[in-house]
């Protein structure tokens, strides 16, 4: 059995370690790559003619170098593990959601009668009563909106991004949480845990995880397989107890627990990490890539096609200059991604 992984200089993301670990652990014969700044530029224009459609998910580009690497070694079938987290509850926004439902077990008249006029009353936008305000809020936000607070077009009001008539003609007719809310209450479900699961299922897997994988192998040659996703496997995961899938905020807990005599330790315990790319942290320290982004994001031609506010894009990127998180950085990925997708339509993606 061969096993391929991706890593990353930037410890913050790089994984490689666990990776080694199970491969050890399964006398496995096993390859690695390390992935550059340089190899993202390089991989871009296979990547824009892999999608059709300006597909901005990052890690698509790791997926890639993974597929290329198996390739490399004569393997042309992989076996990812997509799914997994959906089906057994391994994704960390399931715990943050159950951190605000845990507001509620404090007593309505302690929450209503001291806690929330004190907070209130004590804060100044930052510190501690800052902290906690937002804390309130988010857990009295009821569900499914509150699944979609502190995305970006919620940190970045609509009308401070997009251009006035390319507004207008969206009045109306978009509400980008329609889709997710519609799933969540159509979801054949008791429980908030299985809701999100079932959320997630529809949107994170079937939208974007799987296109994701199965697009960005075949670039270099390698067809995706799920075995995660064999329609029995995930008929069964339906059928377990949301209570004995998480137990608290205890990500996997059912699978852990079933999978405890065969996988080592050190992977039953790590935290969930998500295949992620340090792409914000290369916008700001690779020159190359940093020049390409802004080539991008604030040609002329990309302004021109009528989209953004004037100067909304040039304060994003002054943020992300200043801003040590993943959050401008993401969203100038995507921003890189729609104008190459558009280039590559006016050349006819040669």
């Amino acid at each position: 059995i061969k096993s391929f992984s991706i890593g990353f200089a930037e410890q913050d993301f790089n994984e490689i370690r666990f990776a080694r670990i199970a491969a050890h652990a399964f006398r496995v014969e096993h390859h690695e790559h390390f992935v550059t700044p340089a190899e993202v530029l390089e991989a871009l224009p296979v990547l824009l003619a892999a999608f059709d459609e300006p597909f901005a998910n990052a890690s698509a580009v790791p997926a890639y170098f993974c597929a290329k690497l198996a390739r490399e070694h004569g393997v042309d079938r992989l076996f990812a593990g997509d799914g997994g987290d959906e089906l057994f509850a391994g994704n960390e926004r399931y715990a943050v959601q159950r951190l605000f439902d845990d507001y509620f077990r404090i007593p309505a008249f302690v929450r209503t009668g001291v806690l929330e006029p004190l907070v209130a009353a004590m804060d100044r936008g930052t510190g501690v009563f800052g902290r906690a305000r937002k804390y309130i809020q988010r857990a009295n936000t009821p569900y499914p909106e509150r699944l979609d607070m502190y995305g970006f077009l919620e940190e970045i009001p609509m009308d401070a991004l997009f251009a006035g008539e390319f507004l207008e003609e969206l009045e109306g007719s978009y509400d980008p949480g329609s889709a997710g809310h519609a799933h969540y209450r159509r979801a054949r479900a008791r429980t908030e845990l299985d809701r999100q699961l079932y959320v997630d299922l529809k949107i994170t897997i079937s939208d974007n995880d799987l296109i994701k994988v199965t697009r960005s192998a075949q670039a270099a040659g390698v067809a995706a397989r799920f075995p995660f996703l064999d329609h029995h496997l995930a008929e069964f995961a339906a059928t377990v107890p949301a209570a004995l899938k998480m137990r608290g905020r205890e990500l996997r807990t059912f699978f852990k627990r079933a999978y405890r005599d065969l996988l080592p330790r050190e992977t039953r315990m790590k935290r969930k990490h998500g295949f992620g790319l340090p792409i914000p942290v290369w916008l700001r320290t690779d020159r190359k890539l940093n020049e390409a982004m802004r080539d991008l994001v604030l040609s002329p031609g990309g302004v021109a096609r009528g989209y953004f506010r004037p100067g909304a894009l040039e304060e994003i990127v002054r943020r992300h200059t200043g801003d040590q998180t993943s959050f401008y950085g993401t969203l100038l990925w995507n921003l890189m991604t729609l104008e190459l997708w558009h280039r590559g339509c006016d050349e006819g993606f040669r």
